[in-house]
């Protein structure tokens, strides 16, 4: 039995181990550095979809520009088709332009009408609190029965204002100013349609 001797045999593994280490080190490091800018790019990728997300303005702007652009595309279409139907479709446009303008009015209307009505409400207040020593101010103070007593008054008001049914000047002036729309809502579409004409 001719056995190497047993330091033999570990000191050849060693030197094998030794070896493969020097030889895979230069690739080691070339994986490494491999993954390392993988880990990198992975990270800015992530980083920067966490700052778009948190950019909430950018979405719906692009889409609503991009819905006005579709539908003037659709509306220019539809002029190139059918006229008519554009006119009507513009009147229709411009009738629910106004319907919002009466409502924001109203609205304004309302706003105005509660802060005044706060306004005095807080100047009684002061006023009651200057009369601390002569009485509690029970009578004087707004309570909210008065409060609905005086926009009942406000609205009793309101209802008495002249429109176009009860005053006939106004009747006129109203059909006069209709006519004008008319007319300046009918030269915009021929010029349109001009415009149309022209560009094919």
């Amino acid at each position: 039995m001719n056995r190497p001797p047993s330091g033999d045999g570990t000191l050849q593994i060693r030197c094998v181990h030794i070896i493969l280490s020097r030889q895979l080190h230069p690739l080691a490091k070339a994986k490494c550095a491999q993954l390392q800018k993988v880990r990198a790019l992975v990270s800015y990728r992530e980083a920067k979809l966490r700052r778009q997300a948190k950019i909430k303005s950018k979405s719906p702007l692009g889409s609503s520009e991009f819905s006005l652009k579709c539908v003037l595309k659709k509306f220019d279409e539809l002029l190139l088709k059918d006229p008519e139907a554009s006119k009507e479709k513009l009147a229709q446009i411009e009738r629910q332009r106004i319907l919002d303008a009466n409502a924001k009015r109203a609205l304004e209307e309302q706003i105005r009408l509660g802060r005044e009505l706060t306004e005095k409400h807080g100047m009684e207040s002061d006023s009651d609190s200057d009369n601390d020593g002569a009485e509690v101010g029970t009578e004087n103070a707004l309570t909210p029965q008065l409060l609905l007593e005086k926009a009942a008054e406000i609205a009793a008001q309101e209802e008495t204002l002249e429109t176009s049914e009860s005053n006939p000047a106004l009747r006129v002036s109203l059909q006069q100013l209709r006519q004008e729309q008319k007319i300046s809502s009918e030269k915009t579409a021929a010029t349109a349609q001009k415009a149309l004409v022209v560009r094919d």
